[in-house]
């Protein structure tokens, strides 16, 4: 994670990257990503004033893959989902007034194997198992994201990232994950 000033805005910009998540209460601090076959997840507690993002690699957690390497719980989108909650929930949320956008997913491999569909599903079935609100969504397809979260007001900015632009987030990811995993549009979506 590294946050930097955009001079343009004077706005704190906190980059997330694989396996990260933030959360703030922070007026003005904005959280970004860029997504694969990856999900982040935008959650808020509108009222409480806080919010944060996850970016999770895989879905479930370790008991339930196999091809799991290594101890690195914040891949695996229940460990991540159970701390971007318990994170906002510390400063001072409430369960009942959460509010979340799920982003990512993209087949950007174009794999038989389509673990940003598992992705996608996993993180919408954890938010209805958990009776946590689906404000929005944009996944699956083809595409990488880019992904800008206002926490606060619940405003995000998404880009979607041609073909060849996402054949490399998808080498990036690849990178990182276990070995057996092997357009532009501009949306404005409003809280």
């Amino acid at each position: 994670m590294r946050s930097y000033v955009d001079p343009r805005t004077g706005n704190t910009i906190t980059t997330i990257f694989q396996s990260e998540y933030h959360v703030t209460a922070a007026p003005g601090e904005v959280i970004s990503t860029i997504l694969g076959s990856c999900i982040a997840v935008c959650l808020r507690d509108p009222e409480a004033g806080v919010g944060g993002m996850n970016h999770f690699l895989l879905p479930g957690d370790m008991t339930t893959n196999a091809d799991a390497v290594g101890g690195q719980a914040m891949r695996f989108g229940c460990f991540s989902m159970e701390q971007l909650v318990n994170g906002l929930l510390s400063f001072g949320g409430r369960r009942e007034c959460l509010e979340a956008k799920v982003f990512g997913g993209g087949n950007v491999s174009q794999a038989s194997l389509d673990i940003g569909k598992r992705n996608a599903e996993f993180a919408i079935d954890f938010l209805r198992r958990e009776r946590l609100k689906l404000a929005a969504s944009d996944v699956g397809g083809y595409c990488a994201r880019r992904l800008k979260y206002d926490p606060i007001g619940g405003r995000v900015k998404l880009k979607r990232v041609d073909m060849e632009h996402s054949v490399e987030v998808f080498a990036q990811e690849k990178r990182v994950k276990p070995e057996a995993l092997k357009q532009n549009d501009d949306i404005e979506l409003f809280g």
